[in-house]
C-alpha cells in the first residue's frame, strides 16, 4: 500500500508541474515545447534499443 501512496505522490508532482508549464506558454510555443522534447524523448528510446 506505502508503494501505490508514493506514487501517487510522484504522478500527483509531475500532473502539477506540466500544469505550470502549460500556461507559461503560449500556443504556437507549446506546441515547439512539445515537438522538442517528444524529439529529445524519441531520440533517447531509439538509442537505448540500438545499444
Amino acid at each position: 500500500m506505502g508503494l501505490v501512496l508514493l506514487g501517487f505522490i510522484f504522478f500527483t508532482a509531475t500532473i502539477w508541474a506540466g500544469g505550470s508549464i502549460g500556461v507559461a506558454f503560449d500556443f504556437p510555443t507549446m506546441l515547439l515545447v512539445l515537438a522538442a522534447g517528444n524529439l529529445m524523448l524519441g531520440t533517447y528510446a531509439a538509442d537505448g534499443g540500438v545499444a
